[in-house]
């Protein structure tokens, strides 16, 4: 359990990924568990399951998989932990491809330029699908501060053969002119607001400003449907990150989230379709 402890602990500290990736690391690591020799049945998963779910309120994609994993797991099925997580798998491992397809139906790419901001696996897919059938599609991709794992995302796109700017969070505006579109994705979604990187609530106002498409691509199971979920509250992170050494007369704040009004999105894309923000207005129980 201990061996477990620490890859959990190591895979989610990837601070440059999006929650699904973070979700991708954590089953891994649940993998690698009942892979070793005696921990096919393990009474202590259930117990561990529940102090996870307290370090990852703010993600709900991982709350969704600890939910099921602890039900599953309260039939008294300990011994076929293995059997729950490729079963999981097995349901999820199309989601880029199928919010992708819904994105598809009204966002058109071929040819035009288009502001992505952070690094998401879900517009990576979006992209690269839009890409099998579309002609050049300029991308502007922001650095994403502190972490600036943008650049991660901006490599990735290139790979795939994106013609790419990167630019500052802070210069967005130099840019609206150029574009067609804003794609970001969504950590949480709820029924007044989504959570995403910092940094997306002034792209989304830029793109109010500027009369510019506004679009959020998410994974269902990030919907919160407010309880049993708390309220956003993200710790401040390390501000070494910011400023390293920095005089001790200066308070550095250092956040890497931020909750942004859904009225700013044109429209909201996941697996089950294609929303308004008005739908989402009075519950997020309108997204079935």
């Amino acid at each position: 359990m201990e061996t477990l402890k620490k890859e959990i602990s190591s895979a989610m500290s990837d601070h440059e990924s999006g929650s699904l990736q973070l979700l991708d690391n954590l089953i891994r690591s649940f993998g690698s568990f009942y892979k070793r020799p005696g921990n096919q049945v393990h009474t202590d998963i259930e117990k561990f399951l529940s102090s996870l779910e307290t370090g990852f309120n703010d993600f709900p994609v991982i709350q969704h998989f600890l939910k099921n994993f602890k039900e599953f797991l309260s039939t008294g099925s300990q011994a076929n932990g293995a059997a729950f997580l490729s079963q999981y798998n097995l349901k999820w491992e199309n989601i880029d491809q199928n919010i992708a397809i819904e994105a598809s139906k009204i966002i058109d790419c071929s040819g035009k330029s288009i502001m992505v901001h952070s690094n998401s696996r879900t517009i990576q897919t979006f992209l690269k699908i839009q890409k099998s059938n579309s002609s050049v599609i300029n991308i502007i991709q922001t650095e994403s501060r502190p972490v600036m794992e943008g650049r991660k995302q901006a490599e990735c796109l290139i790979s795939l053969g994106f013609p790419v700017k990167f630019i500052t969070d802070s210069s967005a505006a130099r840019y609206f002119s150029e574009i067609e579109y804003v794609i970001t994705g969504a950590d949480r979604i709820n029924s007044d607001s989504f959570i995403n990187k910092t940094g997306t609530m002034v792209l989304a106002l830029l793109a109010r400003e500027f009369g510019k498409p506004f679009y959020v691509l998410f994974d269902s199971r990030k919907i919160v449907r407010d309880k049993p979920y708390p309220q956003f509250e993200e710790k401040q992170k390390d501000p070494e990150e910011i400023w390293e050494n920095h005089p001790s007369t200066i308070e550095v704040k250092n956040y890497y989230f931020e909750s942004i009004p859904i009225k700013l999105v044109t429209h909201l894309i996941c697996e089950k379709g294609i929303y308004k923000p008005s739908d989402t207005r009075n519950s997020t129980n309108a997204i079935t």
